[in-house]
Protein backbone atom coordinates (compact mmCIF):
# COMPACT_ATOMS: atom_id res chain seq x y z
CA UNK A 1 0.00 0.00 0.00
CA UNK A 2 2.86 2.36 0.83
CA UNK A 3 4.43 1.70 -2.58
CA UNK A 4 1.28 2.54 -4.56
CA UNK A 5 2.06 6.29 -4.95
CA UNK A 6 5.57 5.40 -6.13
CA UNK A 7 4.22 2.98 -8.74
CA UNK A 8 1.69 5.54 -9.98
CA UNK A 9 4.40 8.18 -10.32
CA UNK A 10 6.92 6.05 -12.23
CA UNK A 11 4.32 4.14 -14.19
CA UNK A 12 3.26 0.50 -14.03
CA UNK A 13 5.47 -0.57 -16.94
CA UNK A 14 8.60 0.97 -15.37
CA UNK A 15 7.75 -0.56 -11.97
CA UNK A 16 7.32 -3.94 -13.63
CA UNK A 17 10.71 -3.75 -15.32
CA UNK A 18 12.38 -2.77 -12.04
CA UNK A 19 10.67 -5.60 -10.14
CA UNK A 20 11.60 -8.17 -12.78
CA UNK A 21 15.22 -7.00 -12.63
CA UNK A 22 15.19 -7.39 -8.84
CA UNK A 23 13.76 -10.89 -9.13
CA UNK A 24 16.39 -11.88 -11.68
CA UNK A 25 19.12 -10.69 -9.34
CA UNK A 26 17.60 -12.60 -6.43
CA UNK A 27 17.27 -15.69 -8.57
CA UNK A 28 20.89 -15.62 -9.72
CA UNK A 29 22.20 -15.07 -6.18
CA UNK A 30 19.95 -17.76 -4.70
CA UNK A 31 20.80 -20.28 -7.42
CA UNK A 32 24.54 -19.80 -6.89
CA UNK A 33 24.12 -20.28 -3.13
CA UNK A 34 21.77 -23.26 -2.98
CA UNK A 35 22.83 -25.34 -5.97
CA UNK A 36 26.24 -25.95 -4.44
CA UNK A 37 24.40 -27.62 -1.56
CA UNK A 38 22.01 -29.72 -3.63
CA UNK A 39 23.34 -33.22 -3.81
CA UNK A 40 23.40 -34.74 -7.30
CA UNK A 41 24.08 -38.27 -8.57
CA UNK A 42 27.14 -38.32 -10.82
CA UNK A 43 26.36 -41.90 -11.85
CA UNK A 44 23.22 -40.90 -13.73
CA UNK A 45 23.66 -40.61 -17.47
CA UNK A 46 21.85 -37.63 -19.00
CA UNK A 47 20.99 -37.71 -22.69
CA UNK A 48 18.95 -35.54 -25.03
CA UNK A 49 15.95 -37.25 -26.62
CA UNK A 50 14.44 -36.25 -29.96
CA UNK A 51 11.06 -37.11 -31.45
CA UNK A 52 12.61 -40.14 -33.14
CA UNK A 53 14.07 -41.28 -29.82
CA UNK A 54 10.67 -41.04 -28.11
CA UNK A 55 9.17 -43.28 -30.79
CA UNK A 56 12.07 -45.72 -30.67
CA UNK A 57 12.03 -46.00 -26.88
CA UNK A 58 8.27 -45.90 -26.44
CA UNK A 59 8.09 -49.28 -24.71
CA UNK A 60 10.74 -48.29 -22.13
CA UNK A 61 9.06 -44.91 -21.47
CA UNK A 62 5.68 -46.60 -20.99
CA UNK A 63 7.23 -49.15 -18.62
CA UNK A 64 8.82 -46.33 -16.61
CA UNK A 65 5.46 -44.57 -16.39
CA UNK A 66 3.70 -47.74 -15.23
CA UNK A 67 6.36 -48.25 -12.57
CA UNK A 68 5.90 -44.90 -10.84
CA UNK A 69 2.44 -43.56 -11.74
CA UNK A 70 0.66 -45.05 -8.72
CA UNK A 71 3.01 -43.14 -6.43
CA UNK A 72 2.04 -39.76 -7.87
CA UNK A 73 -0.93 -37.54 -7.23
CA UNK A 74 -3.60 -36.63 -9.77
CA UNK A 75 -1.89 -36.08 -13.11
CA UNK A 76 -2.11 -36.84 -16.81
CA UNK A 77 -1.12 -40.19 -18.34
CA UNK A 78 2.47 -39.50 -19.35
CA UNK A 79 2.76 -42.28 -21.91
CA UNK A 80 5.21 -42.14 -24.81
CA UNK A 81 2.34 -41.24 -27.14
CA UNK A 82 1.33 -38.36 -24.87
CA UNK A 83 4.92 -37.08 -24.72
CA UNK A 84 5.19 -37.28 -28.51
CA UNK A 85 2.00 -35.25 -28.92
CA UNK A 86 2.59 -32.85 -26.04
CA UNK A 87 6.20 -31.98 -26.86
CA UNK A 88 7.19 -32.82 -30.40
CA UNK A 89 3.93 -32.34 -32.31
CA UNK A 90 3.56 -28.82 -30.91
CA UNK A 91 4.34 -26.41 -33.79
CA UNK A 92 4.65 -23.37 -31.54
CA UNK A 93 7.33 -24.30 -28.99
CA UNK A 94 10.67 -26.09 -29.12
CA UNK A 95 11.12 -28.26 -26.04
CA UNK A 96 14.29 -29.86 -24.74
CA UNK A 97 13.83 -33.38 -23.35
CA UNK A 98 16.56 -34.77 -21.08
CA UNK A 99 16.44 -38.39 -19.97
CA UNK A 100 18.31 -39.81 -16.97
CA UNK A 101 19.30 -43.48 -16.84
CA UNK A 102 20.91 -45.54 -14.08
CA UNK A 103 22.61 -48.74 -15.27
CA UNK A 104 20.52 -48.64 -18.47
CA UNK A 105 17.28 -48.27 -16.49
CA UNK A 106 15.21 -45.10 -16.86
CA UNK A 107 15.37 -42.98 -13.71
CA UNK A 108 13.46 -39.91 -14.86
CA UNK A 109 13.28 -37.03 -17.32
CA UNK A 110 12.97 -33.26 -17.42
CA UNK A 111 11.44 -31.01 -20.08
CA UNK A 112 12.37 -27.35 -20.55
CA UNK A 113 11.94 -24.49 -22.98
CA UNK A 114 13.06 -20.94 -23.72
CA UNK A 115 10.20 -18.45 -23.75
CA UNK A 116 9.92 -16.87 -27.19
CA UNK A 117 8.05 -13.80 -25.96
CA UNK A 118 10.31 -13.30 -22.92
CA UNK A 119 13.98 -13.17 -23.97
CA UNK A 120 16.32 -14.61 -21.38
CA UNK A 121 13.61 -16.57 -19.55
CA UNK A 122 13.75 -20.36 -19.37
CA UNK A 123 11.01 -22.61 -18.03
CA UNK A 124 11.11 -26.12 -16.59
CA UNK A 125 7.89 -27.51 -18.04
CA UNK A 126 7.93 -30.98 -16.48
CA UNK A 127 10.13 -33.16 -14.29
CA UNK A 128 9.30 -36.77 -13.54
CA UNK A 129 11.22 -39.24 -11.41
CA UNK A 130 10.78 -41.52 -8.41
CA UNK A 131 9.07 -39.23 -5.84
CA UNK A 132 11.36 -40.62 -3.13
CA UNK A 133 14.57 -40.00 -5.06
CA UNK A 134 15.49 -36.42 -4.23
CA UNK A 135 19.02 -36.83 -5.61
CA UNK A 136 17.66 -37.81 -9.03
CA UNK A 137 15.33 -34.81 -8.90
CA UNK A 138 18.27 -32.50 -8.12
CA UNK A 139 20.36 -34.03 -10.91
CA UNK A 140 17.65 -33.61 -13.54
CA UNK A 141 16.83 -30.06 -12.45
CA UNK A 142 20.53 -29.16 -12.46
CA UNK A 143 20.90 -30.53 -16.00
CA UNK A 144 17.87 -28.56 -17.21
CA UNK A 145 19.09 -25.30 -15.65
CA UNK A 146 22.58 -25.74 -17.13
CA UNK A 147 21.08 -26.42 -20.55
CA UNK A 148 18.88 -23.32 -20.35
CA UNK A 149 21.80 -21.17 -19.19
CA UNK A 150 23.92 -22.40 -22.09
CA UNK A 151 21.04 -21.52 -24.43
CA UNK A 152 20.97 -17.93 -23.16
CA UNK A 153 18.55 -17.99 -20.22
CA UNK A 154 19.26 -15.45 -17.49
CA UNK A 155 16.51 -16.67 -15.18
CA UNK A 156 14.69 -20.00 -14.93
CA UNK A 157 11.17 -20.55 -13.59
CA UNK A 158 9.54 -23.80 -12.49
CA UNK A 159 5.74 -23.35 -12.27
CA UNK A 160 4.03 -25.67 -9.80
CA UNK A 161 1.05 -25.80 -7.47
CA UNK A 162 1.39 -23.91 -4.20
CA UNK A 163 -0.26 -26.87 -2.45
CA UNK A 164 2.51 -29.28 -3.46
CA UNK A 165 4.61 -28.74 -0.35
CA UNK A 166 7.29 -31.40 -0.84
CA UNK A 167 7.90 -30.39 -4.46
CA UNK A 168 8.13 -26.73 -3.54
CA UNK A 169 10.67 -27.56 -0.82
CA UNK A 170 12.81 -29.49 -3.29
CA UNK A 171 12.64 -26.69 -5.85
CA UNK A 172 13.52 -24.04 -3.26
CA UNK A 173 16.49 -26.11 -2.07
CA UNK A 174 17.83 -25.89 -5.63
CA UNK A 175 17.95 -22.10 -5.53
CA UNK A 176 14.49 -21.13 -6.76
CA UNK A 177 12.66 -18.24 -5.09
CA UNK A 178 8.93 -18.70 -4.48
CA UNK A 179 6.91 -15.69 -5.63
CA UNK A 180 4.49 -16.36 -2.77
CA UNK A 181 7.23 -15.55 -0.28
CA UNK A 182 8.10 -12.19 -1.81
CA UNK A 183 6.59 -8.81 -0.85
CA UNK A 184 3.26 -8.14 -2.58
CA UNK A 185 4.77 -5.10 -4.36
CA UNK A 186 7.29 -7.33 -6.13
CA UNK A 187 4.76 -10.07 -6.90
CA UNK A 188 2.19 -7.69 -8.34
CA UNK A 189 4.55 -5.66 -10.53
CA UNK A 190 6.75 -8.53 -11.68
CA UNK A 191 3.88 -9.93 -13.72
CA UNK A 192 3.15 -8.66 -17.18
CA UNK A 193 0.11 -6.40 -17.44
CA UNK A 194 -0.02 -6.37 -21.21
CA UNK A 195 -3.39 -7.37 -22.64
CA UNK A 196 -1.57 -9.32 -25.36
CA UNK A 197 -0.16 -11.62 -22.65
CA UNK A 198 -3.59 -12.51 -21.30
CA UNK A 199 -4.89 -15.64 -23.08
CA UNK A 200 -8.45 -15.65 -24.35
CA UNK A 201 -10.42 -18.89 -24.44
CA UNK A 202 -13.06 -19.16 -27.17
CA UNK A 203 -15.46 -22.09 -26.91
CA UNK A 204 -18.04 -23.43 -29.34
CA UNK A 205 -20.54 -26.04 -28.17
CA UNK A 206 -21.00 -28.75 -30.82
CA UNK A 207 -22.87 -31.25 -28.64
CA UNK A 208 -26.48 -30.20 -28.01
CA UNK A 209 -26.60 -32.44 -24.93
CA UNK A 210 -24.04 -30.24 -23.15
CA UNK A 211 -25.47 -27.71 -20.72
CA UNK A 212 -24.49 -24.31 -22.14
CA UNK A 213 -24.46 -22.76 -18.66
CA UNK A 214 -21.75 -25.19 -17.58
CA UNK A 215 -19.66 -24.32 -20.63
CA UNK A 216 -19.25 -20.71 -19.48
CA UNK A 217 -18.84 -21.66 -15.81
CA UNK A 218 -15.12 -21.27 -14.90
CA UNK A 219 -15.50 -23.91 -12.18
CA UNK A 220 -15.98 -26.51 -14.91
CA UNK A 221 -12.64 -25.80 -16.58
CA UNK A 222 -9.13 -26.96 -15.82
CA UNK A 223 -6.73 -24.47 -17.41
CA UNK A 224 -3.18 -25.55 -18.32
CA UNK A 225 -0.25 -24.22 -20.36
CA UNK A 226 -1.55 -26.23 -23.30
CA UNK A 227 -3.89 -23.32 -24.04
CA UNK A 228 -1.17 -20.67 -24.07
CA UNK A 229 1.04 -22.96 -26.17
CA UNK A 230 -1.65 -22.97 -28.84
CA UNK A 231 -2.28 -26.71 -29.16
CA UNK A 232 -5.71 -26.85 -27.56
Amino acid sequence: RLMKPVVEKMGTATAGRICRSILRGLGRASMAFFRKRSRIDERLEIEVLTAADIHRRAAALDAFWERIKDRLGITVERTARYLQWRLFENPNINFDFLLATDNDQMAGYVVSQLRKNEPGVGVVTDLLCDPDNRTCFNTLLNAAVEGLKNAGAEVVSFPTLASNNFLNRWITANGFVSLNHLPSFLRRNAKSTSDSDKPVLLVKTINSAVNSERVIDPRCWYYTDLFTEGIL
